[in-house]
């Protein structure tokens, strides 16, 4: 059982009777799911993601009115839950330090956010985002979305996971807009950077490393470039690109792609299946080659080169 799994199993056996039997009149105001920080919110969490913050947890986010009536009392009741399936339960709120007692010699550095239990709509929404909802909840105004100034990765954090009950729907509707994705200028905008990066950096640079002997500049110029194409995948797809270090698992998440994932790996020095070092630029042009034809399924571009910052113009205009 992974992270949403258990989250949601644990939510049905002790958080939802516990709301409904201590908050009626609040239930029908609330909304709970796991959503936010953490690989379980991604679906990706596996057995050594279990060393730090992990167990039987779930997010209840209320409106602010709610939040100053009902919040503190709630978070006492929420921290009270019992432990499930031989896994403790989440506390609400993380001290900045914690130590992890079964890897004594790691401690986890926590930062003071906040994962689960008892928050403000308004609160979750402005750390990820730094908007402010509020007035979309008091008088249904419209929100003024700043898409170039939030981090990607903090869209994925904020748009991931699952809501398990949202009997307003205040919640949901901010993650709906989210969830609708990047305006057609600032997706051609990101796409046509992502693609001259991934020109740059593996069609170009990667081979002029390698022909001067400078393998670090080559790995950095490698890495660049599959980055570039994580973020293209999921650009294409028209998906919110997580944190780096799950971006190539998100790509695995994407049929559509698989083959670009499998090639993503072969040219992976020092992987198992990894050819001759002298073969990655192939695979890089095949990589490249397969952002091209989707591209042009897309109707983003009808050139005819190979090279990959000659369609930059196409996206920008098509």
């Amino acid at each position: 059982m992974n992270g949403l799994e258990l989250s949601f199993e644990y939510y049905k056996m002790y958080g939802a009777p516990m709301l409904q039997r201590q908050f009626p009149e609040v239930m029908p105001r609330i909304a709970s799911g796991l959503v936010g920080e953490g690989s379980e919110c991604f679906g990706f969490d596996d057995e050594l993601s279990r060393d730090h913050d992990f167990g039987a947890g779930f997010c209840i986010w209320l409106s602010d009115a709610d939040y100053e009536r009902y919040g503190t009392q709630m978070a006492q009741e929420y921290d009270m839950l019992p432990n499930y399936m031989g896994e403790t339960t989440r506390i609400s709120n993380l001290p900045n330090f914690q130590i992890n007692h079964n890897y004594p010699k790691k401690p986890t550095h926590t930062q003071g956010i906040q994962r689960v239990g008892v928050m403000r709509i308004s609160d979750f929404y402005r750390r990820y985002t730094g908007m402010d909802v509020s007035p979309f909840f008091d008088k249904r105004q419209h929100i003024d979305i700043d898409w170039e100034r939030i981090p990607e990765a903090n869209l994925a954090t904020v748009t991931n996971g699952t809501v398990f009950y949202d009997a307003s729907g205040d919640f949901t509707r901010v993650r709906e807009m989210l969830l609708a994705y990047y305006p057609d200028f600032i997706w051609r905008k990101k796409l046509s950077a992502r693609i001259f990066e991934m020109a740059q950096a593996g069609q170009y640079n990667y081979g002029r490393c390698l022909k001067r002997g400078d393998m670090v500049a080559a790995e950095f110029a490698l890495a660049r470039f599959k980055e570039a194409t994580c973020a293209v995948v999921h650009l294409l797809s028209k998906k919110y690109m997580p944190f780096y270090k799950w971006a190539y698992r998100s790509v695995g998440t994407l049929p559509k792609f698989s083959q670009i994932h499998q090639l993503l790996a072969l040219a992976t020095v020092g992987g198992g299946d990894t050819p001759n070092i002298t073969d990655i630029p192939n695979i890089i042009e095949a990589i490249c080659l397969s952002i091209i034809l989707e591209m042009k399924k897309q109707g983003l571009t009808n050139c005819h080169s190979t090279f990959l910052v000659d369609h930059c113009e196409f996206i920008a205009r098509s």
